[in-house]
């Protein structure tokens, strides 16, 4: 009778929400690598959560089959696979996951990264204390890569300067915030820094947790074949700054602008753009001559571009 209250008293308190946590796992064409990813979420050391899998194959073909198996061989009730009827890409599966969601929050993780034990359970333990809305923990590549940037608060400045916060795998999110801003945009890249940009937009505020709670897996071949999508990914929160500009100063501006036109830059040269590329180094270089001199001078001049 004691657990049924407690579970009661949940229930209640969480509205509508089921569980603490749900996992939202979009795949495409990656059987090999989403087993992985689902076990890095049976290992946690937190065991209120639930995994959406959400398969944006087209048709039965063999990636479809093979998660169809999958599903077969694990028979876990903390699993559910969603089969999409088309390939809707990215943003549009993520969505789907939140809406069927039944989790308080929302973590996102993608089919070939991994979360370490103790990713929902700390991330959690600091969003419910601090009632957060959106958090992200520092990550570590497979070959050995750390990102762990600080930002806190309102970091809108520091996105747009720098081009993104954190990558999907690391972000825990409260589900009704994301709901309140109508989720995902549907955009080939920068996905996460546009949902990012919206959710800071709506008066909400990052908290960072200090500990490496994922892995993220590097390809060579994605890093090839992405620079179109994440140029068009680019412009598109180029364009989500000019949308709200008048927010910033004119220092502010012109430091974002600068930042943007020279990452910009960057991938039009890597995709031999070079007509177009070089109206974006003529903005860098009537922006401001010495800092576009030291980008410039950093990537290119200095063992070349990275």
């Amino acid at each position: 009778m004691f657990q049924f209250f407690l579970f009661l008293k949940r229930y209640v308190l969480r509205g509508k929400n089921s569980m603490m946590v749900s996992v939202v796992i979009p795949t495409f064409q990656r059987n090999d690598f989403l087993e992985r990813a689902i076990n890095s979420v049976f290992k946690q050391n937190f065991t209120d959560y639930e995994i959406l899998i959400i398969d944006d194959n087209v048709g039965e073909n063999v990636y479809r089959i093979n998660n169809r198996n999958l599903e077969n061989k694990i028979q876990n009730s903390k699993i559910r696979f969603i089969y999409n009827e088309k390939n809707l890409g990215g943003a549009e599966a993520r969505n789907i996951g939140i809406k069927e969601a039944q989790g308080k929050y929302i973590a996102f993780l993608d089919d070939d990264d991994i979360f370490l034990p103790e990713k929902l359970k700390k991330m959690i333990s600091v969003l419910e204390e601090k009632k957060g809305v959106m958090a992200y923990s520092f990550v570590k590549s497979n070959l050995g890569q750390e990102w762990k940037n600080v930002y806190n608060g309102n970091a809108l400045f520091e996105l747009f300067k720098v081009g993104s916060i954190a990558a999907t795998s690391q972000w825990i999110i409260l589900r009704k915030a994301l709901i309140e801003v109508g989720g995902f945009d549907n955009t080939p890249a920068k996905q996460d820094s546009i949902l990012t940009c919206k959710l800071l937009e709506n008066g909400n505020e990052i908290i960072c947790i200090e500990e490496f709670l994922s892995i993220y897996f590097e390809h060579e071949f994605t890093r090839i074949s992405t620079s179109g999508k994440t140029l068009i990914g680019e412009i598109n929160l180029f364009n989500k700054y000019k949308s709200i500009k008048d927010r910033f100063s004119i220092q502010e501006q012109k430091e974002i602008e600068l930042n943007f036109n020279y990452r910009i830059f960057k991938y039009k040269i890597k995709m031999k753009k070079y007509v177009s590329a070089s109206q974006n180094l003529f903005n860098i270089v009537r922006n401001n001559p010495f800092k576009g001199y030291e980008l410039i001078k950093k990537d290119f001049i200095r063992g070349g571009m990275k």
